[in-house]
């Protein structure tokens, strides 16, 4: 069995740049994107850093980093208290598990790898939303319907993927751990 290349040792500096990174997306997100799309058309920039810390974190910093992401994000008010982590967890997990099988230098390829987590996730959401037995809130200025909504915002987060990982893998030679050798 081959080791995964794209995998590398994460050393503290690692850490704390996806931690950092996660943080100010969640910031991103949470107040800028609101007041540039109020209605919730644009992507889910924490989702996408979960999938790239999935594709490319060892297990253990990863489900850190994906939970934590997940609680801050819960906490910013994005709905169940610990549902997000839940599902960001999962939503690694996945990932981790097969990542071996995944070609993330295609762009095409990455946008339909980030739609079908997008959609997966977005169902066990409105599966934990059943099972709380708690509606889903959504703004009233929206006219469409919350599956329309639900669809164009994982279209958009699809089309925003192959670009956001691009721009975290220009970055990623400097969070990884240098080798004895070097």
């Amino acid at each position: 069995m081959e080791a995964d290349t794209r995998v590398q040792p994460l050393n503290i500096r690692g850490f704390l740049f996806f931690a950092l990174t996660g943080l100010g997306l969640l910031v991103l997100q949470t107040t800028v994107q609101t007041w540039i799309d109020p209605w919730g058309y644009g992507p889910d920039f924490c989702f996408l850093m979960v999938l790239y810390i999935g594709v490319n974190v060892p297990v253990m910093w990863g489900a850190v980093l994906a939970s934590v992401l997940g609680y801050f994000r819960d906490a910013a008010g994005a709905g169940v208290f610990g549902m997000h982590a839940g599902l960001f967890l999962v939503a690694f997990v996945v990932v981790a598990l097969v990542r071996k099988k995944l070609d993330p230098a295609a762009p095409w390829y990455q946008a339909l790898f980030v739609l079908s987590f997008a959609i997966g996730t977005g169902a066990m959401t409105q599966l934990a939303y059943y099972f709380l037995n708690r509606p889903l809130r959504f703004e009233p200025a929206n006219w469409f319907s919350p599956m329309i909504l639900f669809l164009i915002s994982s279209l958009v987060t699809a089309v925003i993927g192959p670009m956001f990982f691009w721009l975290l893998d220009q970055f990623r030679p400097r969070t990884a751990a240098r080798s004895e050798r070097e």
